[in-house]
């Protein structure tokens, strides 16, 4: 038989409870660190656009530029970041910076228009592309830092489908 002292007592209970304890403290700070890499890919989206805009030199009054905004819904497991602009009348609200609502002709500069008395075509700025460039290269390398170990998917190479279109459409 072995001696008392060296016997190893192990209390089941306040292994599991330390054990969930580390596992609710990681899943934690993950959901933190996601939500920062979520947000700095949204700043540097909205950045991303400004500077294409600022780039164009189609500043004239600045409402363009400055009607940029970001905006961040984190639920329990999912964290959903908005850049661009809103078409909703009024700001998006938390995180919101911009200084006006959308006007009509933003989307004329942004995609181009045909210019009736210069009589040729107004390239677009293209400011959403560019944003969601410089986006998802912060993202990208924030999911590295985040050490996963996990693959960048298809999905997430293709970006959020909320009406899931891709499925459901046929070739």
């Amino acid at each position: 038989m072995a001696d008392r002292r060296s016997m190893v007592r192990w209390n089941r209970n306040a292994d599991m409870n330390s054990v969930t304890t580390s596992l609710r403290l990681a899943s934690e700070s993950l959901r933190a660190q996601v939500e920062d890499v979520a947000l700095d890919a949204a700043q540097a989206g909205a950045d991303g656009m400004q500077e294409a805009i600022i780039a164009s030199g189609r500043v004239d009054s600045g409402k363009m530029h400055d009607a940029i905004r970001t905006d961040v819904d984190a639920y329990d497991t999912v964290v959903h970041t908005y850049f661009g602009w809103s078409k909703e009348r009024g700001d998006w609200g938390r995180g919101g910076s911009g200084d006006g609502p959308w006007e009509d002709y933003f989307g004329y500069q942004e995609h181009g228009f045909w210019h009736v008395n210069a009589e040729k075509w107004i390239e677009g700025i293209q400011a959403a592309m560019h944003g969601a460039q410089r986006a998802k290269s912060v993202m990208a390398a924030g999911m590295k830092r985040l050490n996963l170990r996990r693959k960048v998917t298809r999905r997430m190479q293709l970006g959020f489908d909320p009406d899931n279109t891709r499925r459901t459409e046929k070739p």
